[in-house]
């Protein structure tokens, strides 16, 4: 199973609300996010999140972009942003799961933050970035 596989896995799984299913793509500490009061860090804990999320997580599998590094692989998404590693086993299992909800902010919470970026100054682009401009 590839990482984009392993993104189509969890989006069938959450979808049937199947709680050991979702945890199994886990590794046995992986974390998943999806939003305040919806984190957890291991399968027990990976398992009761999934039960207590409301149909509005949903989460769809869709184009993004997957870096691979060696065992690692790091997944961008339209509805989540992940981390899977490949085991020796040959299979991949997420390390961290960090959902986002439809509007673009963590699951669970608003878009915005209550500390916006400062971006002025900043190319197009770069706005948003929280890393300093080079030089700076």
């Amino acid at each position: 199973m590839s990482p984009e596989e392993l993104e189509t896995a969890l989006e069938d799984a959450l979808v049937l609300r199947d709680v050991d299913g979702v945890a199994g793509l886990f590794e046995p500490a992986g974390v998943l996010d999806a939003g305040p009061g919806l984190r957890a860090r291991g399968r027990p804990e990976i398992r009761r999140v999934v039960g207590a999320l409301s149909t509005e997580h949903g989460f769809l599998a869709g184009s993004g972009v997957v870096v691979q590094h060696g065992n690692l692989a790091l997944v961008i998404g339209d509805r989540a942003t992940s981390v899977a590693r490949l085991t020796r086993a040959g299979t991949w299992r997420y390390a961290m799961v960090v959902l986002t909800s439809a509007n673009g902010g963590a699951a669970g919470t608003a878009a915005s933050s209550p500390h916006p970026p400062n971006d002025a100054g900043r190319p197009p682009g770069r706005q948003g970035s929280p890393f300093p401009e080079p030089g700076a």
